[in-house]
């Protein structure tokens, strides 16, 4: 199912930022609405989600089939299961 494939896709951990601003490493079906991940270069995208701070490549061809790295920056969409470049 096609379906499962895409969520299978996202890793199982995700390193969310709490409200004090630590670190945490949680698993990724505990996230929730307005969580903030942190995402390193080379790491899986926990979760969709917006760009938050920074700016990276993502890899999307997982999802798109795209198989140039997207450009990505404050206010763009990310999605689970792609890599930071």
């Amino acid at each position: 199912d096609s379906v499962r494939e895409l969520f299978d896709l996202a890793p199982p951990t995700a390193t969310r930022r709490n409200s004090r601003g630590a670190e945490e490493v949680v698993d990724t079906a505990t996230l929730a609405v307005g969580d903030v991940l942190v995402v390193r270069p080379g790491g899986r995208i926990g979760g969709d989600g917006v760009v938050l701070e920074g700016a990276s490549e993502v890899n999307q061809a997982t999802i798109t089939g795209e198989p140039l790295p997207v450009d990505k920056s404050v206010g763009t969409e990310v999605f689970a299961g792609t890599v930071n470049g």
